[in-house]
């Protein structure tokens, strides 16, 4: 079976916009006969034309029902998934249509399954058998599958290679089942050397005209056209003229047809200083400093490379030389690229931080810095270079061969056919709702607030161009009808859900100093605050503050801790008070559809937060426990740091908490003057205790549920007398160790 399968690779051919680097197809003398592939009781005889080259022959007619595997593709016959937090499928995520689009998600615990159905008939099974044979040769070898379908839109097939297990009669953490119920936990394990692919499988946006003598032919051929949605090539090389006019197309719409896009001034006071790329020079380039100048502007995001003494940038003693020419042969690759572009699009002027900003002592950085939400903000488009790596990469060049797409025609009478076209999904599916993953760019901080504050992006990512704007965004390659959310849209979303996760795919970025995290998302809560009128404080609301304390570190599997930022650059209670990942799951637990049946009562009030002391002043009940450190062994790495609650030292039973950072014991002091065992976190740059210990803390109900409590670790501030720090959160304790236990006041520093 293998060997029949390996033949249908060689007969799909690259479409004619793939790079000129690609290899035609072979001659017609190696394609399948019809009796390998047709199905094994046709219900009607017909003469099989003779094969041409580059052509998959097929002898399928009529019979394509009824696959056990891939479901026939039919988004009615799947499982409508979600991720427990909505309601919506991975095509209302991942683009923006109705509703009530029939969606779904079909599960193949052996990849190898669909050679078996596609060899009986199964048309569907086939398609799929040849995309995957050319673009990821060996993947029916311990993999597993899953194929996305939606009306309308194309089908996508991920492979993993690994493998499912089912863990049966799973218990939630912190969640007890009704009487006689269950819960069953499927888990794919993914062999991490051995990388699997996603493909997108689609037909041309324009159907072949045919006529169709065959009524049966017929209904193969629309039920082929109802289970593939539409698509368009996408460009091989990301400098011609195709691709530049695919973004002015899309600008020029934008422009025309979105007012959120454009309720600013739409030609607005350009930046304190540009490059002006139709200057009376020699290369048409010089750095002024305009005054209330009206005009349109590029700005440029990108990753920095190492820095150098050679490095091409703007500081005090270039500044002079800046202003009176600049030569396009002295910028980095990627300038002269973002030039090119402005220019294609009939944009005077171009703003890029390194050479507009005066670098380097005795520059302006702490003057512009505050200003970048005005900068991205009132710029006619951001280009965001994530093909690029430094800016001595370009990104007006040839794509690479993998990402060319390939067609396959599959005749079905003799006169009739089908033509599928195929190529590897430019992101993995799932990323877009995350923000995506572009390379490079996607992991940066800085990159992260100004993809956010720009009103239009055009991103030139390895695989295609990505334009995105307030209303909405649209791959190259992708149908015109097929648009995509506008990412950007969450800051004008009011919901706890919608920052929670800006919250959490910002912190998972990058960013040279840690003590830059506040600073990096200013500019994008003063843009939120403008439109909900919510108070900011320390990377939070004060007008959600209550819900949004239950933050934690997202730790790694290594069991790393947090580090915690030096000094006081935040408040304890603030995530921005460690570095690394910031996970939100005991809010998202809380949105979920496993919950609906056991609500959620917060039970913490706020009576004031102050942004001058970083005090946070509540009312709740209090529970003091003992708080131990132990080491536990792991049979695939180090030892891991355990960190439990007990009623007393002497306590037998002990559960678990996620602590913010490495904790040590110490002794606190209340403000009368008495000294008392006490926990803190270990301050940055200090040595981490190897030795176990027991100490005392503080449990601080957040809220609860009809089975479950999320409940504040704290313990005894050592810079604020009578005031408390955060060390952590606990999600599991039994909401009965509240019974009885009286409402105070506190602060938590």
């Amino acid at each position: 079976m293998k060997k029949l399968f390996r033949k249908f690779d060689k007969k799909s051919k690259p479409s004619q916009a793939t790079t000129s680097q690609q290899q035609s197809a072979p001659p017609a003398s190696q394609a399948p006969q019809p009796s390998q592939i047709a199905t094994q009781n046709p219900p009607q005889q017909y003469e099989e034309p003779q094969p041409q080259p580059g052509v998959v022959h097929s002898g399928f007619g009529v019979n394509v029902a009824g696959c056990q595997n891939c479901k026939d593709l039919n988004p009615s016959l799947t499982s409508h998934t979600t991720d427990g937090l909505t309601l919506d499928t991975w095509a209302r995520k991942e683009y923006n249509v109705p509703p009530n689009t029939p969606s779904g998600e079909i599960k193949i615990k052996e990849a190898k399954a669909i050679l078996q159905t596609a060899q009986t008939g199964c048309i569907y099974c086939t398609i799929i058998c040849i995309a995957l044979n050319q673009m990821h040769p060996g993947w029916e070898e311990e993999s597993f599958m899953r194929l996305f379908v939606a009306s309308g839109l194309p089908v996508v097939v991920r492979l993993l290679h690994g493998k499912t297990v089912t863990v049966k009669d799973y218990q939630a953490p912190g969640y007890t089942m009704p009487q006689g119920g269950s819960l069953n936990m499927e888990l794919d394990l993914v062999f991490p050397d051995k990388p699997g692919i996603e493909i997108e499988i689609y037909r041309p946006s324009v159907p072949i005209n045919q006529h169709i003598a065959n009524s049966n032919v017929a209904i193969v051929l629309n039920q082929l056209n109802d289970r593939f949605g539409t698509g368009t090539a996408r460009y091989a090389d990301a400098g011609d003229d195709d691709s530049l006019n695919f973004i002015k197309r899309q600008l020029d719409y934008c422009k025309l047809h979105h007012p959120p896009c454009n309720s600013e001034v739409s030609r607005p006071v350009l930046p304190d200083r540009v490059i002006w790329l139709r200057a009376p020079t020699q290369d048409g380039l010089q750095l002024v400093e305009p005054k209330d100048t009206v005009a349109e502007y590029v700005c440029l995001s990108y990753c920095w490379g190492p820095m150098s003494p050679s490095i091409y940038l703007t500081n005090p003693e270039t500044l002079a030389a800046r202003k009176q020419e600049m030569r396009y042969s002295d910028l980095p690759p990627l300038f002269q690229d973002v030039v090119t572009v402005a220019r294609k699009l009939n944009i005077d002027y171009l703003w890029i931080d390194r050479l507009c900003i005066v670098q380097g002592p005795g520059g302006d950085f702490a003057v512009q810095a505050p200003k970048m939400g005005d900068i991205y903000g009132n710029s006619t488009l951001t280009i965001t270079a994530a093909s690029a790596t430094t800016e001595n990469d370009r990104i007006l060049k040839p794509r690479d061969a993998q990402w060319n797409h390939y067609q396959v025609d599959l005749n079905l009478d003799g006169s009739s056919s089908f033509q599928a076209h195929f190529r590897r999904r430019a992101i993995p599916l799932g990323k877009e709702n995350h923000g995506g993953d572009y390379g490079k760019v996607s992991t940066r901080a800085w990159i992260w607030q100004e993809r956010l504050l720009s009103k239009r992006n055009i991103f030139f990512t390895q695989a295609a161009l990505k334009f995105e704007c307030r209303c909405s965004s649209a791959w190259e390659g992708a149908d015109p009808a097929h648009l995509g959310h506008s990412w950007s849209t969450r800051l004008d979303d009011g919901p706890n859900l919608s920052w929670t996760r800006l919250v959490e795919d910002f912190s998972s970025r990058e960013i040279t100093y840690a003590s830059d995290r506040l600073p990096a998302i200013e500019a994008v809560m003063r843009r939120i605050a403008a439109k909900t009128r919510w108070t900011p404080i320390y990377g939070m609301w004060k007008d959600n503050l209550i819900e949004t304390l239950v933050w934690n570190p997202a730790h790694n599997k290594e069991y790393k801790f947090a580090q915690p930022l030096p000094g006081t650059v935040a408040p304890t209670w603030s995530w921005t008070s460690v570095e690394g990942p910031i996970s939100y799951q005991p809010l998202h637990a809380q949105k979920g559809s496993l919950y609906d049946a056991d609500p959620f009562v917060h039970h913490l009030k706020l009576l004031g937060a102050y942004e001058k002391t970083g005090e946070l002043m509540v009312e709740g009940k209090l529970v003091p426990a003992a708080l131990r450190m132990r080491h536990e062994a792991s049979e695939s790495g180090p030892q891991r740091t355990i960190y439990e609650l007990g009623d007393d030292a002497a306590s037998e039973q002990w559960i678990p908490i996620v602590a913010d950072t490495h904790l040590r014991p110490y002794t606190g002091r209340f403000m009368h003057g008495e000294t008392t065992p006490a926990t803190q976190r270990v301050p940055a740059g200090e040595a981490i205790p190897t030795q176990g210990w027991v100490s005392t803390c503080y449990c601080l109900l957040v809220g609860i549920g009809q089975s479950r409590c999320e409940t504040l670790i704290l313990g005894l501030s050592a810079r604020s007398l009578n005031s408390f720090e955060r060390l952590g959160i606990q999600g599991s304790m039994p909401p009965a160790v509240f019974d009885n236990r009286p409402v105070g006041q506190f602060v938590i520093v």
